[in-house]
C-alpha cells in the first residue's frame, strides 16, 4: 500500500495531498560540506565534543586526522572552539565542488589546524 492509497483509505476518496520526498542535509551519506584537518594532534572522540553529531567521517592518515563535517558552519564553530584551547596555526582554503544549474559555483572549505612546534 502506497502513501496515496493509505490517505484515500484513511480520509476518503476525495483527499488530495502534495507529497514531497527529500533527504536532509545531515542524512545524505555521499556528501560532506567541509573538511577539517588536524595535524600534530592526537585525535580522540572527546576532541569533537558537541560537534560529534555533525561529523560524517573521520579519516586517520600518517599526516594527521581529517574530519568531514555535514555542516560548514558547524565545522567553523568547531575550529573556533578548538583554537581557543590549543596552540595551533590556522589556514582556510576552498575547493570547487560543482556548479549549480543557475551558474553559481559551489565550494567546499578546508580548515587546517597545525600544532605549533
Amino acid at each position: 500500500m502506497g502513501v496515496e492509497d493509505f490517505l484515500k483509505q484513511t480520509f476518503g476518496e476525495n483527499t488530495q495531498a502534495d507529497i514531497t520526498s527529500f533527504v536532509c542535509k545531515y542524512c545524505n551519506p555521499q556528501q560532506y560540506r567541509a573538511n577539517v584537518q588536524l595535524r600534530g594532534f592526537d585525535f580522540n572522540e572527546r576532541v569533537l565534543g558537541p560537534y560529534a553529531e555533525y561529523v560524517k567521517e573521520v579519516i586517520t592518515k600518517k599526516e594527521g586526522t581529517d574530519m568531514h563535517f555535514a555542516n560548514a558552519g558547524k565545522a567553523f564553530d568547531f575550529v573556533r572552539e578548538f583554537r581557543k584551547t590549543h596552540d595551533c596555526t590556522f589556514k582556510k582554503t576552498s575547493s570547487l565542488v560543482t556548479q549549480r544549474k543557475d551558474g553559481k559555483k559551489v565550494y567546499r572549505p578546508t580548515f587546517l589546524l597545525r600544532k605549533k612546534d
